[in-house]
């Protein structure tokens, strides 16, 4: 699907040197949008290759959370300190949210959750045994002790740290994104997992109330919810934060310009130089400016067309079906600890992308086809000799 995705601008490019309708409007622009897509193609077959045992994928997901992890901390201490800079010729604030080391906060949370969805799926193919029957209060204590004398702890305690960061970024549509994200995990578990009910039910649980209620309300999940309350559906009753009809409408007026083109798009990375005719009056007056159309799904059809849309979106649904398959309890640990971090960053991106276009952000573009190609290379089979490690 990646291949013909960049098919896709290699006509694009080829039509514009040969007059085709198929011509991108932008060949600079297009030509960059390849490269890009390119190396998440070269990224995907790099992952297929390297990641060839439970011990590398293991690795994998480590660095993951790990990056996940530090940058929750860059945004917590850039945000405690208010810094104030200036990074590639973009100036950077940290006054009433956090952003680490992106410029918008939206992308802040979107990295976030990618990596909080691995870690929790880690702790997932982690669970071991069957349910305890409920009487048995001594052992299922005793369980617990033991949970919090071993290494899982310690991931669980570092999860706790990227929750906190993430409700500071004030994201309205990132937190949500996780929280029902979570839920349908705790969907997933129930259904997938009946002989752990019990155990992955307490551990969803606890994201649940522990890290996002508790440690949530601690740190300022009020502002999230305030800004919820105040976000109206339609301008007319606007109460402070952009209204939904708002955030919608580069993606709304982005629809009239697919159907002028809608097999093939304008021109991989065309967005902002083609949108301007289709601006409303209203636009115009403001002096708006877009260079995205805040909506993944309405940016990449104008793009590449529907025909590249739906390639991605093949990818995607193949990819959380695959995810699916392997997230029974008959899975290995690993692979199913994978599977449903998988099924939960696809979930988080999926939601998040009707309003923002992360999808566009390089870093969080790459991050997500790394965790798509380790779910590819899936299932791994016990090391058996030194040069498999």
């Amino acid at each position: 699907m990646l291949v013909l995705f960049a098919l896709v601008q290699v006509g694009q490019l080829w039509g514009g040197l040969k007059g085709s309708p198929l011509r991108t409007a932008d060949p600079f622009s297009t030509r960059y949008y390849l490269l890009c897509t390119l190396t998440f193609l070269g990224q995907f077959l790099l992952t297929l290759l390297l990641v060839t045992s439970r011990r590398r994928a293991q690795f994998l997901v480590g660095a993951l959370v790990l990056s996940g992890l530090v940058q929750a901390f860059l945004a917590v201490l850039l945000l405690a300190a208010r810094a104030d800079y200036m990074l590639f010729f973009e100036q950077i604030s940290h006054r009433d949210q956090a952003t680490g080391t992106f410029i918008n906060r939206n992308h802040l949370a979107c990295y976030l959750y990618l990596s909080l969805s691995m870690g929790i799926g880690w702790l997932i193919g982690a669970l071991r045994g069957t349910d305890l029957p409920p009487r048995q209060i001594k052992r299922s204590f005793i369980a617990i002790l033991r949970f919090m004398l071993t290494p899982k702890m310690v991931l669980r305690l570092l999860l706790v740290v990227m929750v906190i960061a993430l409700v500071l970024t004030r994201s309205r549509m990132g937190n949500t994104s996780f929280f029902l994200s979570v839920l349908l995990v705790g969907g997933l578990l129930w259904w997938r997992l009946p002989q752990l009910r019990r155990t992955a039910s307490i551990l969803i649980l606890s994201v649940i109330l522990v890290d996002v209620i508790v440690v949530g309300q601690w740190v300022g999940l009020d502002r999230v919810v305030q800004r919820l309350e105040n976000t109206a559906a339609i301008e007319g009753d606007r109460r402070g934060e952009e209204t939904i009809e708002a955030r919608l409408q580069p993606a709304a007026r982005a629809i009239p310009m697919i159907a002028l083109r809608p097999w093939f798009g304008y021109g991989g990375g065309t967005f902002y130089t083609e949108f301007p005719p289709f601006k409303t009056q209203d636009m115009l007056l403001r002096g708006w400016f877009f260079d995205h159309a805040h909506n993944d799904y309405a940016e990449i059809a104008a793009d590449t067309g529907l025909v590249g849309l739906g390639f991605l979106m093949v990818l995607g649904i193949m990819t959380v079906k695959r995810a699916i398959e392997h997230t029974a309890v008959t899975s290995r640990s690993v692979t199913r600890g994978v599977a449903y971090g998988v099924f939960m960053s696809m979930c988080c991106i999926a939601l998040h992308s009707f309003v923002d276009f992360n999808l566009h952000i390089p870093a969080n573009a790459f991050t997500l086809v790394t965790i798509m190609s380790l779910m590819w290379a899936a299932p791994w089979r016990q090391r058996q000799t030194k040069a498999t490690q």
